[in-house]
């Protein structure tokens, strides 16, 4: 924002010159809104505070639960020969469903895309008259 040539009257946005009363009533209210902010914001700074601490538990007593369930379940697969080369069994199977779903979609994709396409129409019409 730029002075006026006398110091006391700034340009506002709009192109007008705005007296030094207008610029006040900026000044001032921007002045109570940041009070208001800190005000506030001193308040909820404790309540903050206990929801992330909260939260935080509940992210760790979470993940202590997955590790000890994951420490289980490889304990299991050491013990028995048979799990482990079923469970590998399962891991290749989930891999190939993936891979089936990824080609499935292209190939769909690729349908559309012909389907769309209105050098395929003109074929299709002149092959069935």
């Amino acid at each position: 924002m730029r002075y006026a040539p006398d110091g006391h009257q700034r340009e506002g946005a709009n192109g007008f010159v705005l007296g030094q009363r207008e610029v006040a009533g900026m000044v001032d209210r921007r002045c109570r809104v940041g009070l208001i902010l800190n005000f506030f914001g001193a308040y909820l700074v404790r309540g903050c505070d206990w929801l992330d601490g909260k939260l935080s538990r509940r992210w760790g007593a979470r993940t202590q639960a997955k590790s000890a369930a994951r420490k289980l379940e490889v304990d299991r697969l050491r013990a028995n020969p048979h799990e482990q080369v079923m469970t590998g069994i399962e891991a290749l199977d989930d891999k190939v469903q993936g891979i089936a779903y990824v080609a499935l979609g292209l190939l769909l994709g690729m349908i559309g895309e012909l389907g769309s396409m209105n050098w395929l129409r003109g074929l299709v019409s002149s092959a069935s008259s």
